[in-house]
């Protein structure tokens, strides 16, 4: 009966040795767990702002789309078939 008192007190002390390292896991883990969801919610602010920012992109480049497209109305082309510069107003030849 002594060796399986031995026995039984190595078990424990075994069995103590990891549960110890169990919980020192699973407050490692939690840590991580919490750093993550910090990390997640940045980084989703970050995505949200980012695609404020590209739709705010998207409109001012359709506007400078537009005002590009506007300019040829009132321009100094390069008319190839008559082999000169045509100056438009309003999108009519200039007097």
């Amino acid at each position: 009966t002594n060796e399986k008192v031995d026995k039984n007190t190595a078990d424990i002390a075994t069995n103590t040795d990891s549960i110890n390292q169990n919980t020192a896991d699973i407050t490692a883990n939690t840590d991580s767990i919490n750093q993550n969801t910090t990390d997640i919610a940045a980084n989703t602010t970050s995505i949200n702002q980012n695609t404020t920012d590209i739709a705010t992109n998207t409109t001012n480049i359709n506007n400078l789309s537009d005002s590009i497209t506007g300019l040829t109305d009132d321009a100094l082309l390069w008319d190839a078939a008559s082999g000169a510069f045509s100056a438009k107003h309003n999108g009519s030849d200039s007097k």
